[in-house]
């Protein structure tokens, strides 16, 4: 709640973005699905792009850290070339919290649902890989949350929260 609060989409992963190709080579990321948007913190689009498309098995998991490095600079830029003004250490901050938060805690109830085998088929659909297979990726997103609190814990007593 004290962190800036933005208008996003929030329920960025790959799935839900699309590149178009223009006639003159130009690309342009199209963004579907926008139930989910709204005003929230800072950071939560990034969060959800990182971590839900390694939690959606469209990026291996296990190279989810790769995936952020990826990305973070890019969202990062992006703010700034908008326009906003605020403090870069905010934005490392939120987008950590909002992913120990998502891809921390909940992933304990995704192994029960994936486990259950009423639930066997659809997760099938779903993830692409049966629920035996999944408890790898399982670990490797809960690991990556705990590396985020870890980092976010350091950052706000660096800032003094």
């Amino acid at each position: 709640e004290q962190l800036p609060q933005v208008f996003g989409h929030y329920d960025y992963k790959s799935r839900n973005l699309f590149i178009r190709r223009h006639p003159d080579d130009r690309r342009e990321v199209i963004a579907v699905d926008w139930g989910d948007c709204g005003i929230g913190p800072l950071g939560g689009d990034l969060a959800m792009l990182v971590g839900c498309t390694a939690f959606f098995n469209d990026w291996a998991p296990e190279r989810v850290a790769e995936l952020d490095a990826a990305t973070y600079d890019a969202y990062r830029h992006g703010l700034f070339d908008a326009g906003w003004q605020g403090r870069e250490e905010h934005v490392r901050l939120a987008y950590l919290i909002w992913s120990a938060l998502y891809f921390g805690p909940p992933m304990a109830a995704a192994v029960e649902f994936a486990l259950q085998e009423e639930n066997r088929d659809a997760f099938l659909r779903l993830m692409g890989c049966p629920p035996e297979q999944y408890i790898p990726a399982a670990v490797a997103l809960c690991d990556f949350a705990l590396n985020c609190a870890d980092e976010a814990y350091g950052l706000m007593a660096r800032l003094d929260l």
